[in-house]
């Protein structure tokens, strides 16, 4: 069936959601920051003073240890963990660790030259896709108050050290240069590692969006974000380019009030995509374009968690913490690999320090029937289906992850299971059978990390020649053909999912 599709091959309002919120803080004071494993949203490791880790989405929590300094964790790419003391200068071994199946392992840090002599890591920026690629943010002080910024890459984890940029601040206002993540880029590579660069003072507020790839001589600006505006976003992974802002502060003369969230699409302009008030931190989806969160209440008690689906035009309600004596100055957002749940960081007092909170985002639907098969990434392309389980809901959006860079896909559909080996000359396994849909108009390029999404329209499935719409009861299986530059037939595919409706 395969082999007659390969030749042809061309390379309203969100739903309301009801949501109790779970508070799976570990048993420690003080101020905290998460890290969730890319490959199992239920894979947590909190970091403060003390190191926690659960593997059951914070239900129960053990000690990894006590470090009497700030320390911080975070997973990389292949969900091994990186753990560096913020109060440890660069020059003292256990500067830089990975933790493996020995223990914890020194990794090489950049070297010391010129700068302050109680220089330490102030953050760690793993790439999300290659464990071998991250960035370091340094920081110290010299001997006369002023404060020194560097940020280095690898791409070789830690043989060889490029320095991306230095910043050196020494007066009344507040400066610096802070990475915040790689983004994926259509020219290929490693995709780029994105800073902000910010300047403030009691009249101004000025941030920039600059990016770095390997070999470049320094940080190349980006974009300069509106005044007052705070552009430390990007957009979903599946959607390369995409920047997000918002403005956080004030009334900008002739623009847009505070609350507003910005969007920036490919070499677009700025433009408002909704306004919420006062708001303190926005995250965007990992898979769908159009899906942001927001913390909103940064002063005073009571914040709420926002959601849109629509890429800020309408909103509901996720999170609401009345009652809880929360703040959400400095709140930490973090979105699971598929948008499964958000992870919300909001700020306590002493005793119990910092609170983190869950909730869902997208259902997780169906199951996986039968397995992928590696490709060139060493890993099976990997397909989750995320969103509502109702068909009258029409939310299921395909997410894909480990896919070769670069490459073509095209969604299949089919009511049918079944199996056949490497159809067409394919490396992979067909796993459905009888009438085999493509969506040809889901047909698109893998990002440069590997990643894909596609938006199904349940009342327009295709089938065969025709389409037809998915009705409560019915089962409906999705897998996705895509090309592979070294599977034996040049393609592969994915696992396969079923979903049945209700």
């Amino acid at each position: 069936m395969l082999r007659s599709l390969l030749p042809l091959l061309a390379c309203g309002a969100p739903a309301a959601l009801a949501q109790t919120h779970v508070d799976v803080t570990p048993p420690a004071g003080g101020q905290k920051t998460l890290s969730v494993d890319p490959h199992d949203p239920l894979h947590l490791v909190v970091s403060g003073l003390e190191v926690f880790e659960s593997f059951d989405g914070g239900v129960s929590w053990s000690i990894i240890g006590s470090y009497g300094t700030t320390a911080r964790a975070r997973f990389d790419a292949n969900g091994d963990l990186l753990l560096w003391r913020r109060a440890r200068p660069t020059s003292q071994p256990g500067a830089l660790q990975r933790r493996t199946a020995a223990g914890f392992v020194d990794l090489p840090v950049p070297a010391l030259v010129g700068v302050p002599h109680d220089e330490s890591i102030s953050s760690i920026v793993p790439h999300p896709a290659r464990a071998d690629v991250l960035a370091v943010h340094l920081a110290g002080y010299d001997d006369y108050g002023g404060v020194s910024d560097r940020i280095f890459a690898t791409v070789d984890d830690g043989g060889t050290w490029e320095l991306v940029t230095s910043h050196y601040n020494f007066s009344d206002s507040y400066s610096g240069t802070f990475p915040f993540g790689f983004v994926p880029s259509p020219s290929g590579g490693v995709g780029r590692l994105a800073c902000v660069s910010f300047w403030e003072d009691l009249e101004n507020s000025v941030s920039s969006l600059v990016s770095w790839a390997p070999g470049e001589a320094g940080p190349r600006l980006e974009v300069d974000c509106p005044d007052f505006a705070d552009c430390t976003m990007t957009g979903a992974r599946s959607l390369p380019g995409q920047w997000y802002g918002s403005i956080d502060y004030g009334f900008v003369p002739g623009g847009s009030p505070s609350g507003t969230v910005l969007r920036r699409p490919p070499g677009g302009d700025w433009a408002s995509v909704g306004s919420l008030g006062r708001f303190d931190r926005v995250a965007a989806g990992n898979v769908d374009p159009n899906l942001i969160v927001a913390v909103r209440g940064e002063f005073g008690p009571d914040p709420v968690v926002d959601v849109s689906r629509d890429g800020g035009a309408t909103w509901s309600r996720l999170i609401d913490t009345v009652g809880l004596g929360l703040h959400a100055s400095n709140a930490e957002v973090v979105l699971t690999r598929h948008d499964e749940y958000v992870y919300v960081v909001l700020r306590d007092g002493p005793p119990d320090g910092d609170r983190i909170l869950r909730a869902e985002l997208e259902a997780t639907l169906g199951a996986v029937e039968c397995p992928g098969v590696a490709n060139a990434t060493g890993r099976p392309g990997e397909l989750r289906a995320v969103g509502l389980s109702a068909a009258s809901g029409n939310r299921v959006l395909l997410s894909l992850r480990d896919l070769p860079p670069g490459l073509c896909y095209l969604p299949l559909v089919s009511r049918d299971a079944g199996f056949t080996a490497n159809p067409g000359g394919s490396a992979g396994n067909l796993c459905l059978a009888g009438t085999i849909g493509r969506a040809l108009d889901l047909a698109a390029l893998s990002t440069d990390w590997g990643d894909g999404f596609a938006e199904l329209d349940l009342a327009r499935l295709p089938a065969g020649g025709v389409t037809a719409a998915a009705l409560p009861g019915e089962t409906w299986r999705f897998q996705v053909w895509y090309r592979d530059c070294a599977a034996l037939g040049a393609s592969n595919l994915t696992n396969s999912v079923a979903v049945t409706f209700n």
